[in-house]
């Protein structure tokens, strides 16, 4: 890399670092900061010291790393996502930051999760694509499944993560971390600084970003201690379409039947599982017979489609 293309990040305002720093020690001290308690006016000079170093490590683990940095004061920063509560002020990513800026669909589910279930899912993420990019936070099952349909029919993904966008977790992702690198279709995103470990309550948050990526998000299968009930509930407050998938031999699914119960549209109306098996989906020639025999609308509860022309969700 070229000196002078060294960067965005030694470039950044005294301004943005000292936002950084305030942000790295705590997020609600950049929060307090913002809504005009000046903290960092407060704060002793020695402390200042030691934090604008430590945000001054972080850019440079940043760019040994090759780590975006996307603020929620950049053009690049996602619309939707600029209108939730607790929005993240920082974002760190890897891979194709474009993406941000596309049509987008949540899908999410349990880790745990029937055949049934990665059917429906595999299914219904091969018709999403390429009008919409799968969003999803890359844990195994459910949204392994979604992220993995999206690439293998051309399609894009956005991975949500709970911990820094260097670290691999789960290790079965490996590949999709990888190709991230290689600035493929794939986007990992997280509100968490290079070299951050998960932690149970990372995941709990993450999903508010999960949801306020999307104007829809699918719930396929889980629970009712699902993490996924915690996605779909963020839905909701986001004011986002909320759909769900049930069918009477998903016998673990109470998430999803209480969603369902409440007035969620459940999608497995409109799929025939019978005729089409997983190893049908992929191509083209394959999407195609999907949408004209085996996906069918019903009628005013699903809205406006278009499904020959590969538009599941209508805007409204």
């Amino acid at each position: 890399m070229k000196q002078e293309e060294t960067s965005n990040y030694c470039k950044m305002s005294q301004d943005l670092n000292v936002k950084l720093a305030l942000f790295l020690k705590s997020p609600s001290l950049l929060q307090k900061e913002l809504a005009g308690q000046r903290i960092w006016e407060k704060t002793p000079l020695a402390e200042k010291e030691e934090l604008l170093g430590a945000a001054q490590r972080c850019l440079e683990i940043c760019e040994k790393k090759q780590i975006g940095i996307l603020t929620w004061e950049d053009a690049n920063y996602p619309p939707l996502l600029r209108e939730i509560y607790q929005k993240p002020l920082f974002l760190f990513y890897r891979g194709d930051i474009g993406l941000l800026q596309k049509k987008a669909v949540a899908v999410v589910g349990t880790r745990n999760p029937s055949l049934l279930a990665l059917h429906y899912t595999r299914r219904l993420c091969s018709l999403l694509v390429p009008t919409y990019v799968i969003v999803s936070g890359m844990a195994r099952g459910i949204d392994s499944m979604a992220h993995r349909t999206a690439l293998a029919c051309g399609g894009a993904t956005i991975a949500v993560l709970a911990h820094g966008v260097d670290h691999i977790y789960p290790l079965s992702n490996a590949d999709l971390y990888h190709e991230a690198a290689r600035k493929g279709n794939v986007l990992l995103i997280s509100e968490h600084p290079p070299e951050t470990h998960p932690l149970p309550f990372h995941f709990v948050k993450r999903n508010r970003i999960i949801s306020g990526l999307c104007s829809h998000v699918v719930f396929v299968e889980g629970s009712r201690k699902s993490g996924a009930v915690i996605t779909a509930n963020y839905a909701l407050e986001q004011n986002r379409n909320l759909y769900c998938f049930d069918h009477p031999s998903m016998t673990a699914n109470e998430g999803c039947k209480q969603f369902i119960a409440d007035g969620a549209t459940n999608l497995a109306h409109y799929f025939e599982l019978e005729r089409m098996s997983l190893a049908d989906l992929g191509t083209n020639k394959d999407k195609e017979k999907i949408l004209s025999e085996f996906f069918y609308l019903g009628a005013q509860e699903w809205g406006r489609l278009v499904p020959l022309q590969g538009k599941l969700f209508e805007e409204f």
